[in-house]
């Protein structure tokens, strides 16, 4: 028994969160939706002359299908980081039509940040690493422009 961690961050499934990319079918984030159609991703209500970076989708897919935690910080309903308003909501469309709601809070400024997704009931904390990617991610960002080089070069 000596070798047993009595640490409960040694004992949770820290992969928790993992989802498998090819099941992901919508990503809707402030400022945009990413629609998947087939193989290839789109951003709902782009024009013609946009369409999404794939490697950019491609990235912000890896970070949200790869979410791992570092522990547990509760169970309690009312739990929202003393009140504040979550840094991030976002939703994930799955293949089988679930779709998961993410709340993402931050109690200090350095801190960790601890998220609540729709299908746990518990509170997790994740390192800043994993999910300032995703507060940086915006829909600019993912958009690749289509324009025709020569017209650009004649504006």
């Amino acid at each position: 028994t000596w070798e047993v961690s009595p640490r409960s961050e040694d004992w949770i499934d820290k992969g928790i969160l993992a989802l498998d990319a090819a099941e992901l079918t919508r990503v809707r984030m402030p400022g945009f939706t990413l629609q998947r159609n087939g193989d290839a991703w789109s951003l709902v209500d782009s024009s013609e002359e946009e369409s999404a970076h794939p490697e950019a989708v491609d990235r912000l897919l890896r970070q949200l299908a790869g979410l791992r935690i570092d522990s547990l910080a509760g169970t309690d309903p009312g739990f929202d980081q003393s009140g504040k308003q979550p840094v991030l909501e976002m939703e994930v469309g799955l293949r089988n039509g679930e779709t998961l709601s993410y709340r993402f809070f931050r109690a200090e400024e350095e801190g960790p940040f601890v998220l609540k997704r729709s299908d746990q009931e518990y509170f997790v904390e994740l390192p800043g690493y994993a999910v300032e990617p995703l507060l940086e991610t915006t829909r600019d960002g993912l958009v690749e422009s289509q324009q025709d080089p020569i017209q650009e070069a004649g504006s």
